[in-house]
């Protein structure tokens, strides 16, 4: 509900400097290590924010290269623990 209300927070950006979205939190590799949970519905969660207009080209800007929510999703061990790993890639993956 709150998504249809306010759209807006499907591409909001972390006031941080690393410039996250909530894509990239889904992805749970990152610098706040006391956000790096990855719940059971976390793809359900990523199919939502991109149903609402979440981007999954935008990169976070805290590495040189920047990184994708699929990028940290990769390399996390938090999904692969929590048993969504593949689940959560697939809906992450870019067409």
């Amino acid at each position: 509900a709150r998504l249809t209300e306010m759209p807006e927070l499907a591409r909001a950006r972390s006031a941080y400097g690393h410039r996250s979205t909530l894509l990239h939190y889904i992805g749970a590799n990152g610098v706040e290590s006391h956000r790096q949970v990855t719940p059971l519905n976390a793809t359900d969660m990523a199919r939502l924010l991109i149903r609402h207009g979440a981007d999954r080209h935008a990169l976070r800007t805290c590495m040189v290269n920047g990184q994708t929510a699929y990028m940290l999703a990769q390399t996390s061990a938090h999904p692969q623990e929590a048993g969504v790993m593949a689940a959560l890639l697939a809906a992450l993956s870019v067409e």
